[in-house]
């Protein structure tokens, strides 16, 4: 049974954090923190996996319906954005920093029998050999193919995809086939997983040499001198 704070916490927080907030403790100024305990608990920790798993499921029903939806040549490619969130639950008992990563894989519906998985593995304390697109390219995995993977191929990187997302023990197989990596360190262990997806449009890319944040900061900081300048008025002169 949760309490009415514990509720709160859960409504409020996306569960695309939620592993991270819940056990981050009281040093961590957030409005879930409070519930670090009860997320450390048996019941806490049950409850969590499930709502992950709910979560995980639901939107890899809405990734799939985008990913198998028919539509015109002119509305093709489509490039979605993937992220991917665990951690173990052997965090609660130390540095959850340690026990928790992410990891991001661009799919690209290029056609209606055609895609592309792209992607690289940042190398880390646990994971020291990453490797970068090229070496994703080269690699052998059955869905690193730059010309591109068939519909039934990347059903079954879906089915993976799936498997490892709403498993709450870690799923090295199917970790393994996505990411062309192992992490043995995570083997067997209870895991709060999350995935979310987003469209990257074309909107969103910047062309070369863009730097938009850094182009306005800039134009203010001037904005801000001139208009000092001019309520200081021109310098007197001395004599």
């Amino acid at each position: 049974v949760i309490g009415g704070s514990e509720l709160f916490a859960l409504w409020w927080t996306p569960c695309v954090t939620l592993p991270s907030l819940l056990v981050s403790g009281d040093g961590y100024k957030s409005p879930v923190s409070y519930a670090g305990n009860w997320a450390r608990s048996h019941n806490g920790r049950r409850t969590i996996r499930k709502i992950c798993k709910r979560s995980a499921e639901a939107q890899m029903d809405a990734f799939e319906t985008q990913l198998w939806l028919e539509e015109p040549p002119e509305k093709l490619p489509r490039v979605l954005l993937l992220s991917l969130t665990w951690t173990s639950e052997l965090g609660l008992a130390g540095q959850i920093s340690e026990h928790i990563q992410d990891h991001k894989i661009v799919c690209v519906k290029a056609g209606p029998d055609c895609y592309q998985i792209f992607q690289g593995y940042m190398p880390h304390t646990r994971m020291p050999d990453g490797y970068g697109l090229l070496e994703w390219q080269s690699s052998g995995n059955p869905y690193s193919n730059p010309q591109g993977i068939s519909r039934p191929q990347m059903q079954e990187y879906v089915r993976y995809l799936r498997v490892f997302v709403e498993s709450e023990i870690w799923h090295g197989e199917a970790h393994n086939a996505i990411c062309n990596t192992s992490q043995v360190d995570f083997f067997n262990q209870l895991v709060w997983s999350s995935f979310s997806f987003t469209e990257i449009e074309d909107a969103d890319i910047l062309g070369y040499a863009e730097t938009p944040l850094l182009t306005a900061l800039g134009d203010a900081v001037r904005a801000r001198t001139v208009a000092g300048s001019a309520a200081r008025g021109p310098p007197s002169s001395s004599h």
